[in-house]
């Protein structure tokens, strides 16, 4: 399990689409670019398929439709829950850093605002 628990950049996001509500690949791609990360479905069902093996992920075959093969659905497992509950608290330890420098450099982003 301490392999699933760092986490590249694509993992990480896809694990809190998936977290979030986005069960199918269809669901995290769409999710992604909600938010203007476009990511291909290929690289998606590569992602999913590696965080299944490190024990992030579980996945299902879906029930099937009209016209189409059933999808694969996905849910978080234990050590995905855990994987980005790791990445929230280290990505929170590295602000708590870097906010202070920051704002005696750029100011607060209040400041920027207009």
């Amino acid at each position: 399990m301490k392999d699933a628990l760092r986490l590249g950049d694509l993992e990480e996001v896809v694990l809190l689409a998936v977290a979030g509500g986005s069960d199918s690949v269809g669901g995290v791609r769409a999710r992604l670019a909600a938010v203007g990360r476009v990511v291909a479905p290929g690289a998606l069902h590569v992602t999913l398929q590696r965080l299944e093996e490190k024990g992030c992920v579980q996945s299902w075959i879906g029930p099937p439709r009209v016209g189409v093969r059933a999808p694969r659905l996905y849910r978080l497992a234990d050590g995905g829950w855990a994987a980005v509950w790791a990445a929230r608290h280290l990505r929170e330890r590295l602000w708590a850093d870097v906010v202070e420098p920051l704002a005696e450099v750029r100011g607060t982003p209040e400041d920027t605002v207009n």
